[in-house]
């Protein structure tokens, strides 16, 4: 069903020779792109460094969320690999599918029947808050990898000694949630630190002697091995001041995120679907960035939640907890915490916020992680699964099996509008390319071919959008060319100042290079660098192109 629902939203996306589409996106086009000239450029240390796309900021393959758990294999295949190549909707495909079996498996572990083990894994393909991150939405990919949660609840509820191979297995899911995205490997990371702080207080308690070497030594050896991936990946090779900006408390989640289908995002706004339910509109939260934190069960898994608080409220706390293991308590207390970090220190109830300021005591966790409201996400899952075991520790599992299956029709009913909104964005995408056509002018000018082939670089000044790249990212990419700035992670204008001097100081002297183009998004710009000697230009709104000239230009031609 992961994989069906995946075929239903992203269908032709997921042929990886299909890549004209990625023009009419923004981060998905950045992660094709990080990809693109990251397999052509040449191995370097850390392996995950390039330097061909932002040639002047310094970047790697994580600044660009290309994902390096696969990015950096695939380059060993480079040669071998149609070209072009993009692994976005394999990615979506693949998550969806390990999203619902790993829940599925995790749920079975638990104690609860096949039959609604396998109907809760339905249930748990259909969660927003995965679709949400992906195409034909917020379009990170990377973030819709909720199995890495799941196995990290996993480890922590049957895993609780300190056993070599219970370390060895976390390391490897560390090592893999640090190559996919940084904030789902700070969940797994807070959910192994109290992982290893319980399991070294259970023997403490107990007064049993600790073994100091799987103990003591993978307190010491786990991190050290995440940080030299991390050192090798490209985490510490960026050029720019990779400040983050803030935003704590603006890309936060509200305390009834589970219950509201309502998103400010932009993929909602001016368009047909104003909610994620179909039965429930929701509420507008007075904050815009919470779309960050929008994690709405869905229809099915809200009553899943009433039913397992139902079934606490008949059989009490510590009736309902003895059905559990006993590290149960201690992953709550962890997943609850990362829900009030991803409230922030704005908190919102509806219509009404409360500030309460304290965000510069959690320094500098609330700067790196600004998007705080998707730590919001563990919490969710911890429920639901608890929710669904509570049922089948209650309840005969012929009636259980029917429960879920109605959960399950709710669910994808309720939902059903939203996976008909991302189908139909996304098919419109494919049939917008088809044919050869491209958007953007600069791309149909047919003239400039021959100028893109034989120039080295391309180079962007003053660049105060971005988004204004877009196309020429695109042409580098195609002819082989570098660019000195692009669209990055944690990229600042600070930074594309710093990047853009030498070259802005070159050209006030008048000084131009013959190998580049240059993408003058300033008019004041365009005007100086249009009237140096022997340059030619060409506006495309709304920059303006301009090169040197091979030779001048006599009268007579």
């Amino acid at each position: 069903m992961g994989g069906w629902l995946a075929f239903y939203l992203y269908g032709e996306l997921i042929d990886p020779r299909n890549v004209t589409w990625l023009l009419y996106e923004n981060d998905p086009l950045q992660h094709y792109m990080g990809w693109h000239f990251f397999r052509r450029d040449e191995w370097q240390w850390p392996l995950g460094a390039m330097s061909n796309l932002a040639s002047e900021v310094g970047t790697s393959i994580v600044y660009t969320d290309s994902i390096p758990l696969i990015a950096l294999p695939l380059k060993l295949f480079h040669t071998w690999l149609p070209d072009p190549f993009q692994y976005l909707g394999l990615v979506m495909l693949v998550n969806l599918m390990l999203n619902a079996g790993i829940a599925c498996a995790l749920l079975q572990r638990c104690g609860v029947s096949q039959w609604a083990a396998c109907l809760g894994g339905v249930l748990f393909a259909s969660l927003p808050m995965a679709t949400m991150r992906g195409l034909g939405a917020h379009g990170h990919e990377a973030l819709s990898s909720h199995w890495l949660i799941l196995l990290g609840i996993w480890l922590v509820l049957f895993h609780a000694q300190l056993r070599w191979q219970a370390v060895f297995r976390w390391v490897l899911l560390l090592a893999a949630a640090v190559l996919v995205h940084f904030y789902l490997f700070f969940m797994v990371g807070v959910l192994w630190a109290g992982w290893w702080l319980r399991a070294v207080w259970v023997k403490r308690a107990w007064r049993q002697p600790v073994d100091l070497r799987c103990g003591i030594l993978s307190a010491f050896l786990t991190p050290l091995c995440v940080v030299l991936l991390m050192w090798a990946a490209g985490y510490f090779h960026y050029g720019g001041d990779g400040g983050a900006g803030g935003g704590y408390g603006v890309f936060s989640a509200e305390i009834l995120t589970f219950f509201n289908p309502f998103s400010q995002a932009w993929f909602i706004e001016g368009g047909n679907l104003v909610s994620l339910s179909y039965f429930f509109p929701g509420w507008e939260t007075p904050v815009a960035g919470q779309y960050e934190g929008q994690a709405y069960a869905g229809l099915g898994g809200v009553g899943l939640l009433l039913l397992g608080g139902m079934m606490i409220s008949r059989l009490g706390w510590r009736d309902s907890l003895q059905q559990w293991p006993t590290t149960l308590p201690w992953l709550l207390l962890l997943t609850l915490g990362m829900f009030v970090f991803a409230l922030s220190d704005r908190i919102v109830l509806g219509y009404r916020i409360y500030e309460l300021n304290f965000g510069h005591l959690l320094w500098p966790f609330s700067d790196i992680l600004r998007s705080s409201g998707r730590l919001a996400w563990p919490l969710l899952y911890v429920l639901l699964v608890a929710s669904v075991v509570l049922l089948s520790k209650t309840w005969a599992p012929k009636r259980q099996t029917w429960v879920m299956a109605v959960l399950v029709l709710l669910q994808w009913g309720d939902l059903h509008g939203w996976h008909q909104s991302v189908h139909d964005r996304l098919e419109a995408r494919v049939n917008e390319t088809a044919g050869g056509h491209l958007p953007y002018a600069v791309l149909q000018a047919e003239e400039l071919n021959e100028l893109w082939s034989t120039r080295e670089q391309i180079i962007a000044l003053p660049v105060e959008n971005l988004a204004d790249l877009r196309p020429y990212t695109w042409l580098a990419a195609q002819h082989d060319m570098t660019i000195n700035v692009a669209h990055l992670a944690r990229v600042t204008p600070n930074t594309i100042e710093q990047a853009t001097r030498a070259e802005r100081q070159r050209l006030e002297t008048g000084v131009v290079s013959g190998d580049a183009v240059y993408v003058l998004t300033s008019p004041a710009w365009a005007d100086t660098v249009c009237r140096i000697d022997n340059m030619e230009c060409q506006f495309f709104e709304p920059v303006t192109v301009a090169w040197k000239l091979a030779s001048p230009l006599n009268e007579s031609e």
